[in-house]
């Protein structure tokens, strides 16, 4: 492939429930600068990991995969929910520097094909 913005990529995404490696998908690509990143979301039970590793040569990107992070608590805390409660904290991890709060509604359909909305609060981890 060749690519316009003339950088190769190699992106490696995986997502994590508790330790346990759920997906770990792998793919070559044209890559432009602002995506070329490490970012992570830490939701305390699941984590996304994203790791682009750009490269500006023709065919560079012939590493099979970038490394996954270590998982290593970095001393920062984010406030946490579980339920209702959002007092517990959650030890971010990594490259993971700013807490974000994110709150909005799912509609959701009940057995009697009744609509209603769920409103969700999640206090997370994450790398800007």
């Amino acid at each position: 492939v060749e690519c316009p913005v003339g950088q190769c990529g190699t992106m490696r995404t995986t997502s994590y429930m508790g330790n346990n490696t759920l997906a770990d998908m792998t793919m070559k690509n044209c890559s432009e600068t602002h995506q070329c990143v490490t970012a992570s979301a830490n939701f305390g039970i699941t984590k996304i990991v994203i790791n682009n590793q750009c490269c500006n040569t023709n065919l560079c990107n012939t590493q099979t995969e970038p490394e996954s992070p270590k998982m290593i608590p970095n001393g920062m805390h984010c406030y946490t929910c579980s339920g209702e409660d959002c007092a517990s904290t959650l030890p971010c991890e990594d490259e993971e520097d700013h807490c974000i709060k994110v709150t909005g509604k799912t509609r959701q359909k009940s057995s009697q094909n009744l609509y209603f909305y769920i409103t969700y609060i999640l206090n997370i981890c994450y790398t800007k």
